[in-house]
């Protein structure tokens, strides 16, 4: 806001004359709403509109109050306020945290994400079409000479408690066929899974997606789907292009982040995401 001036000038009281100016007094004020210059703060909580509207904050009584200032802090509660304490409003997310219709106050939370068990697992590689069959059988815990390669990746059960699924490649006796075994934490998951492949180096279209079924301690049953895709079978070295899985583990929140739609969102420990809310202007 500005305040409007207006000089002050003496009145003769012997006639119609007036004096020289002897000061000037305030006649009102006046706001501005013009948009403001934008700059980045290391705050994360500094805001600015862009554009008309106000930000809508409620003071200690409950009233409902607005601003164009975007200077706010986290308080001792975890509520975002303005310096004066004011809490500001935006819209909570509902049951299926999606940003829903109640407007309430904004607060970050110590929140701690809920695990998911990992269902499925992908894997894409290359075999080796130069590579023979092993010399030693087949066996658990297996030995480098029982296989052509292997490799790693870990799941998490419905506890978010990680574990080592690993996935061993050996040649069989016909030519482009191979073997995968699975095993998890070192325990063997199901037999051998049959790998057969054409004389272009791509697998056999019947090839589909095995069930692992599993028994993590404490922890309910898993049943997780092992893809492989894309698999191929040229001369080269054994290489993995993706080995993907869709599970994590419990996340702690280490941050927050305010999109440019006024949406907060807490980041956690387990590289989720945690809906909080929606600024309301």
């Amino acid at each position: 806001s500005s305040a409007n001036f207006a000089g002050i000038i003496q009145q003769s009281l012997l006639g119609s004359g007036t004096g020289p100016e002897t000061g000037v007094a305030i006649t009102g004020t006046s706001v501005g709403f013009s948009q403001g210059g934008i700059k980045v703060t290391e705050n994360p909580l500094d805001m600015a509109i862009n554009g008309n509207g106000f930000f809508t904050l409620r003071d200690g009584s409950g009233n409902q109050v607005y601003s164009r200032a975007g200077d706010f802090v986290l308080d001792p509660e975890g509520f975002i306020t303005n310096k004066a304490g004011f809490r500001l409003q935006g819209f909570l997310p509902g049951p299926d945290d999606q940003i829903g219709t109640q407007l309430g106050p904004m607060r970050v939370r110590d929140i701690a994400g809920q695990p998911q068990a990992t269902a499925a697992v992908k894997l894409g590689a290359n075999l080796d079409s130069r590579q023979t069959e092993p010399g030693t059988a087949w066996a658990v815990p297996p030995t480098a000479d029982m296989y052509n390669s292997t490799t790693s990746t870990r799941i998490f059960d419905s506890l978010g408690q990680e574990h080592d699924l690993s996935v061993f490649f050996r040649k069989g006796t016909a030519v482009n066929e191979w073997e995968a075994y699975v095993t998890i934490d070192g325990a063997q998951i199901g037999g051998a899974i049959p790998l057969a492949f054409g004389e272009d180096g791509l697998p056999d279209p019947a090839l589909t997606p095995v069930t692992l079924n599993w028994t993590p301690t404490g922890a309910e049953p898993g049943v997780t789907t092992l893809s492989f895709s894309p698999l191929t079978q040229f001369s080269g070295r054994f290489a993995v292009s993706e080995f993907s899985q869709d599970g994590f583990a419990t996340g702690s929140l280490t941050g927050f982040k305010v999109e440019e739609d006024g949406t907060v969102s807490g980041q956690l420990s387990n590289g989720q995401t945690e809906l909080l809310g929606q600024v309301a202007l």
